[in-house]
C-alpha cells in the first residue's frame, strides 16, 4: 500500500458539511449597518450560510424565518425563501443575489421586531452537526412614516408631442425609481384631480413659468377644488423637450418637472425629488450593493434587482436610469425630512382671505426681475417670510403706506440637471423662478402697488402697479349650457379699459362654487374645449364656470348659468408589483403591491380593493396584501378597487408559480427502469428514496431526444410514442447515477 493511500485509509471517511448561519441583513434599498428601516414596507431579509467541511459550494440549501412583533410570531410566520434551496458558495459575495437564502417579509412598525432563522429545515444536506444550524436578528427597529401625496400632472404640450404616454407616467412606472429608493410610509402617487396643463411655449424659454404654476397647482388649484395639498408634484413632459432633462423649483421644494423619455425619465423623477429633499448634486457612487426589494425597475428598462457599489448615486446630474441607485446620505433625506414624519396633519384646504400670486423670474446673474400678471386667487394661503431672503416682496396701498413685507429665497437651486460630466464645473441657471402668495389685503385694505426690493442694496428690481380700471370679461353662450356629457367648447370675450393685455383662468365647479377645478390657466385665448372626463361630475344642475382675468394686477371674473355635467368617475387602478410575466417558487411570500385613487374617495385601501387568482379564487384585500398560498401553475392575478358609490376598475398581471429547484444527487436515486409496448409507446421511470423532491424535475434522454419530467411523490415517469427497435434510455439530470437501459419496441 502507497503511502497516500495507507494516509487516506488511516483518516476515515471526509468530514460531513456543517451549516451556520453567518450572516442576516434586513435591507429595504441599501444597508449599511444601521441604516434606518420603516414599517409597512416589503422588506427582503438575506441570510448568509456558513459552509465548513465541504470540499465545493453545497447544493439544496434552504432556509425559514420567524418573525415575532412585540414578542408574538406574526401570522404567516415561518416564511419559506423566495429563492432556495440555493448553492451555497464557501466564499459568498453580497452583489450576487442568489449567494444569500433571501425572504420577503413586511414589517409593521414596531420598535422590536426579531428575525429567527434556521438553515437546512428539511435536512437536504447531511450535516455533522444540526444543532449550530440558527440564528437571529433581535429588536430591530421599525419607524413610523407617513403617507406622501404625490400628485403628477401630464402636460398638453402643444409646441409638440401632445402629453406624454399615459402608460410611462402611471403608478408603478413614472415613479419606479422612486419607489426603489426613498423609503416613506407610502407613495400616494397620483394624477392629480385637474385637467392636464396645457403648455404653449417653449419649455426651454418657460421652464421658471411652468415651475410656478405647478406650484399655483399644488399650493392654490388643488386645494380649491376640494382636495388635500399634496406635498409635492410633478408635471411630465411629452418625450424629451426639454435641455436640462428636468427641474425643480428649489433645493428643497415642493415641486418639479421633467422629460418623459424611457431610457432616463424614471430616475429624472427621483433626481428632481431628491432636490425637493434638499439635496444637491454630487459625484458618489452608491460605495455598497443596492436592492431593489419590490423590483420596481423591471419595467421598462429590465434593470436587475441588485445594484453593484460603483453605480452613481441618483444625485449625480445627467445620468441615464441604467446608471443609477442610490447611496446612504440621499436613501436617508426621505427619512428624516419634515414632511415625512409621522403625526403631522395632511396640508389643508386654503383659509378665507384671498391671496395674490406674486410670481416671474430673477436673472442669477443680473439681478434683472420679470414679473407675471398678478393674479387673485380666493381664498388663498398666504405664504410665511423667510428670514433668510435675499429679495423682499413689499406690498402698499393706494396712499403709499407698505401693508406687508414677505422675505424670499431665490438662489436655492442654480445648477441644472442635465450635466453629462459629473467632474465637471457646476453650470449656473440663467433664471431662478419667484413665487410667493401674499395677502391680497390687509385690515381690509387692498394691496394696490407691489414692489421687489434686493435685500443687500436695497434697489427695486421690479413692481407692478395696479391700472385705475378693472378688466371687462363675460362668456359667450355659456348662459345656453343645460346638460354636458361630451367635449364642450367654452368662448369668451375680455376688454380692458386701460389698453393692458389680458390673461384668463377659467374654472369649473361641480358643486355650486363649493369647490373650483382650473381648465385652462395663464391663457391669453378666448375660448378653450375640454373633457368632462377630466373632472368631477356634477349633482344635477349645480356645475358652474367662472372666468378669471388679470390685466396684470387688476381682476374680474364672470360666473355662467348652472347646468348639468356626466362625467364617469372610476377609480384609477394600477398593479405595482409583482411584474407581469414574473416567477415565484411554490410556498414564497409574493407582496401584491397596488395604488388605487379616486376623484371622490381619495386614496383607497383595505377593503376597498380585491386581489383574485384566477386559478385560486380570492388572495387578499388591501394596498399590498402578502400572500404564500398560490398553487403551483399560471396565475392571472386582478386587483380591483371599488370606490364608495360602487364604482370600479380593474388591473391584470400574469405570473407563474413553480416547484422548488431542489438539485438531486446520485445518492438519492434508487434506479432507471422502461419497458416499449406492440405500438411503440415508450416508458421510462426513475425511481428515488424519498418523495422529499415531489415537483422537481429530471432530464431523461430517449433515444437522443431530451425530456423534463416532473417528479411525483418518488417516481418520475415519462410516457411517449413511437418508436420502433432498439432505443436507448438514460437519466442525464442528475448524470451518472444510474446505468443506461436499452429497451426494444416491436
Amino acid at each position: 500500500m502507497s503511502a497516500l493511500a495507507l494516509a487516506a485509509a488511516l483518516a476515515g471517511p471526509a468530514a460531513a458539511v456543517d451549516l451556520t448561519v453567518a450572516g442576516i441583513e434586513i435591507n429595504q434599498a441599501v444597508q449599511f449597518g444601521g441604516t434606518p428601516l420603516i414599517g409597512e414596507n416589503v422588506t427582503m431579509v438575506r441570510v448568509t450560510v456558513g459552509v465548513a467541511n465541504a470540499p465545493g459550494d453545497v447544493p439544496n440549501v434552504d432556509a425559514l424565518l420567524r418573525v415575532f412583533v412585540d414578542g408574538e410570531e406574526v401570522d404567516g410566520s415561518p416564511f419559506r425563501s423566495v429563492n432556495g434551496p440555493i448553492t451555497a458558495p464557501r466564499a459568498p459575495r453580497r452583489d450576487v443575489l442568489n449567494h444569500t437564502v433571501n425572504f420577503t417579509v413586511l414589517p409593521p412598525v414596531s420598535e422590536d421586531v426579531d428575525f429567527r432563522v434556521e438553515v437546512n429545515p428539511d435536512r437536504l444536506v447531511t450535516e455533522t452537526n444540526y444543532d449550530n444550524n440558527g440564528g437571529a436578528a433581535l429588536d430591530n427597529v421599525f419607524l413610523c412614516r407617513k403617507t406622501i401625496d404625490y400628485a403628477f400632472v401630464s402636460t398638453d404640450y402643444r409646441p409638440g408631442g401632445g402629453q406624454p404616454p399615459a402608460d410611462l407616467i402611471e403608478p408603478g412606472i413614472g415613479d419606479g425609481f422612486l419607489r426603489a429608493i426613498y423609503t416613506v410610509g407610502e407613495w400616494n402617487y397620483h394624477a392629480s384631480p385637474l385637467p392636464p396643463l396645457v403648455w404653449t411655449q417653449d419649455i426651454n424659454a418657460t421652464a421658471t413659468q411652468f415651475l410656478n404654476t405647478l406650484r399655483d397647482i399644488r399650493t392654490v388649484q388643488i386645494p380649491n377644488a376640494g382636495y388635500p395639498a399634496p406635498e409635492f408634484v410633478y408635471g411630465w413632459l411629452p418625450g424629451n423637450p426639454y435641455s436640462g432633462n428636468g427641474r425643480a423649483i428649489g433645493i428643497p421644494g415642493d415641486v418639479a418637472f421633467g422629460n418623459s423619455q424611457t431610457i432616463r425619465h424614471q430616475r429624472t423623477m427621483a433626481h428632481e425629488t431628491g432636490h425637493l429633499w434638499g439635496l444637491s448634486h454630487h459625484s458618489r457612487t452608491i460605495n455598497t450593493v443596492g436592492l431593489d426589494t419590490e423590483h420596481h425597475l423591471h419595467d421598462t428598462e429590465r434593470l436587475p434587482q441588485l445594484f453593484p457599489p460603483n453605480k452613481l448615486d441618483v444625485m449625480v446630474a445627467g445620468q441615464l436610469t441604467n446608471a443609477a441607485f442610490v447611496e446612504s446620505l440621499t436613501y436617508t433625506a426621505a427619512v428624516n425630512d419634515a414632511r415625512s414624519q409621522c403625526g403631522l396633519a395632511p396640508l389643508g384646504r386654503p383659509g378665507a382671505e384671498p391671496a395674490l400670486r406674486i410670481s416671474g423670474s430673477i436673472h442669477n446673474l443680473t439681478r434683472r426681475v420679470s414679473l407675471d400678471p398678478v393674479m387673485k386667487f380666493d381664498p388663498g394661503v398666504v405664504d410665511p417670510s423667510r428670514p433668510d431672503g435675499d429679495i423682499w416682496i413689499v406690498g402698499y396701498d393706494g396712499q403709499g403706506n407698505e401693508l406687508f413685507t414677505i422675505g424670499y429665497v431665490t438662489d436655492s437651486n442654480l445648477h441644472p440637471c442635465g450635466e453629462s460630466d459629473p467632474s465637471a464645473p457646476p453650470v449656473t441657471y440663467e433664471f431662478s423662478p419667484i413665487h410667493v402668495l401674499a395677502p391680497a389685503a390687509v385690515n381690509q385694505t387692498p394691496v394696490t402697488r407691489v414692489e421687489i426690493v434686493d435685500r443687500a442694496t436695497g434697489m427695486v428690481l421690479a413692481s407692478r402697479q395696479a391700472s385705475p380700471h378693472p378688466p371687462i370679461v363675460a362668456f359667450v353662450g355659456a348662459g345656453n349650457l343645460a346638460l354636458v356629457n361630451g367635449r364642450v367648447r367654452i368662448e369668451w370675450t375680455g376688454a380692458d379699459p386701460d389698453g393692458d393685455s389680458l390673461s384668463y383662468n377659467l374654472l369649473y365647479s361641480p358643486n355650486q362654487g363649493s369647490d373650483w377645478f382650473p381648465l385652462v390657466v395663464n391663457t391669453g385665448q378666448t375660448s378653450f374645449e375640454f373633457d368632462p372626463g377630466d373632472v368631477v361630475g356634477s349633482r344635477g344642475r349645480q356645475a358652474l364656470l367662472k372666468l378669471v382675468a388679470t390685466d396684470g394686477f387688476n381682476v374680474q371674473s364672470a360666473v355662467s348659468g348652472p347646468f348639468e355635467l356626466i362625467a364617469a368617475s372610476p377609480p384609477a387602478t394600477y398593479l405595482i408589483t409583482p411584474n407581469d410575466g414574473s416567477v415565484h417558487l411554490i410556498g414564497a411570500p409574493i407582496a401584491f403591491h397596488a395604488a388605487a385613487w379616486d376623484k371622490e374617495d381619495l386614496m383607497l385601501d383595505g377593503d376597498s380593493i380585491a386581489w383574485t387568482s384566477d386559478r385560486d379564487g380570492p388572495i387578499g384585500a388591501g394596498r399590498i396584501p402578502l400572500s404564500a398560498a398560490l398553487s403551483a401553475g399560471t396565475h392571472v392575478i386582478t386587483v380591483r378597487a371599488t370606490d364608495d358609490d360602487g364604482d370600479f376598475s380593474e388591473d391584470q398581471i400574469t405570473i407563474n408559480v413553480v416547484p422548488r429547484p431542489i438539485s438531486i444527487s446520485c445518492e438519492n436515486v434508487k434506479k432507471l427502469k422502461g419497458k416499449c409496448k406492440d405500438s411503440g409507446i415508450a416508458t421510462a421511470v426513475v425511481k428515488l428514496k424519498t418523495d422529499e423532491f415531489d415537483g422537481s424535475e429530471v432530464t431523461i434522454r430517449l433515444d437522443d431526444r431530451n425530456f423534463e419530467v416532473t417528479i411525483e411523490g418518488k417516481a418520475a415517469k415519462l410516457t411517449t410514442c413511437c418508436f420502433q427497435g432498439r432505443i436507448e434510455i438514460e437519466l442525464i439530470r442528475p448524470g451518472g447515477c444510474v446505468p443506461t437501459r436499452n429497451i426494444d419496441c416491436p
